[in-house]
């Protein structure tokens, strides 16, 4: 019994756990690596669609530069705050909070940030595998710049629609964020087949996931399995806004 303990402790990777649905602490990271840029994991581990899903943030304490070398996995950037420069390829392009970049796998990304700069990263490897030639076809790596981005008004706030569309790692993939008013919820607890992902911009508010209510306020994540039922409310005496994104 002893060996097999120590065996699965130098191996933790054999077991890898379920991403659970619940909030992730932005201040509260599951795991901080120090230095010029500050590395927080939030979650990492398996879901329906993904043999891996992993939440990283980087903090900025320097001017300095972090290099996406050739990873297996899609990526997905979100700046939280600063204006950090992103370069691959032959483009690149300085954006402010709230852009975003998708790299497909094996692309490399350059982020050039000033000091106190801060951005999510998101990577992601689908069970059924990846397809490059789906994800070239639908456009590969691409970026969106906030300022871009056109602002629709509704009765319950507002929304900007970033993309919705195949990438090399989901058949299907949609972003948008939404504007959400005062101590209203976005709808009644509901179910889809895509995961989702809620990553507070500004505010605070509450989920409701499966039965239970989550408070989360400014950069907190909220994790929602499959057909997990699921809602969000506005605690904040203004406008809340997140980032809302299912993929499959």
């Amino acid at each position: 019994m002893k060996k097999i303990i120590v065996f699965l402790l130098l191996c933790p990777m054999i077991l890898k756990a379920q991403v659970a649905s619940t909030v992730y602490s932005f201040e509260k990271p599951a795991a901080v690596e120090k230095g010029k840029i500050e590395k927080r994991m939030h979650f990492i581990g398996e879901t329906l669609d993904f043999e891996t899903l992993s939440m990283e943030s980087f903090l900025f304490h320097k001017n300095a530069e972090r290099n996406l070398q050739n990873n297996l996995m899609e990526q997905l950037v979100i700046v939280k705050s600063g204006t950090p420069t992103f370069s691959f390829g032959q483009e690149s392009k300085t954006m402010g909070p709230g852009s975003i970049s998708v790299l497909m796998p094996g692309e490399n990304l350059s982020i050039n940030a000033s000091k106190d700069a801060q951005i999510y990263l998101m990577k992601y490897k689908a069970k059924e595998g990846q397809s490059l030639d789906r994800g070239n076809e639908n456009g590969g790596s691409f970026m969106i710049d906030w300022n871009n981005v056109s602002y629709n008004t509704h009765d319950k706030g507002g929304i900007r629609k970033f993309y919705d569309k195949p990438t090399a790692a989901c058949k299907r993939m949609e972003m948008h964020v939404s504007n959400l008013n005062p101590g209203i919820k976005s709808h009644e607890p509901h179910t889809h087949r895509a995961p989702e992902i809620i990553l507070m911009i500004k505010g605070k508010s509450e989920m409701e996931i499966d039965g239970k209510v989550y408070p989360a306020k400014t950069g907190d994540i909220y994790f929602v399995e499959s057909m997990v039922p699921h809602a969000i409310k506005n605690m904040d005496t203004e406008q809340i806004q997140y980032f809302a994104y299912q993929f499959e």
